[in-house]
């Protein structure tokens, strides 16, 4: 009860910042066509985009990603929740839960990597203007 409201604020939240990063993105295709980059924090136009392994930062990586999905001990929760609990209904539970968490994962980083490029910083939200009325509200 308080945990689904609790769950709904923050998908409402998470939301909010998929449409800002898109309004963003749309923003700095505008603004290139004009060779204005309102989007950046830094106004660097350089939005190159290259597609290369860094073997370097391939622990940290695996570290960020061992540490994301640390939801395993609520999956016992979650299936003592069920009101008919099978291993099938808990198998699709599952599923669709880490598929909606790929999803908005990939909608927050693929438009962020694509406005901002190689400069992109692991925190998206830093490259963005911080006098921008948009990211201040979110």
């Amino acid at each position: 009860s308080s945990l689904e409201k609790a769950g709904f604020v923050k998908l409402i939240a998470i939301s909010v910042i998929i449409v800002v990063i898109f309004l963003e993105f749309f923003n700095s295709i505008n603004s290139t066509h004009n060779n204005i980059n309102v989007g950046s924090s830094n106004n660097n136009t350089n939005t190159e985009i290259t597609l290369s392994l860094n073997w370097a930062s391939i622990p940290s990586a695996v570290g960020v990603l061992a540490f994301s999905f640390v939801c395993h001990d609520s999956s016992f929760l979650l299936y003592n929740t069920l009101s008919n609990p099978t291993k099938m209904r808990f198998f699709k539970l599952s599923f669709y839960g880490i598929f909606i968490a790929i999803t908005f994962t990939l909608c927050l980083s693929i438009p962020a990597y694509l406005t901002f490029g190689n400069s992109v910083e692991s925190n998206i939200l830093n490259n963005y203007n911080i006098y921008n009325p948009l990211i201040i509200a979110i």
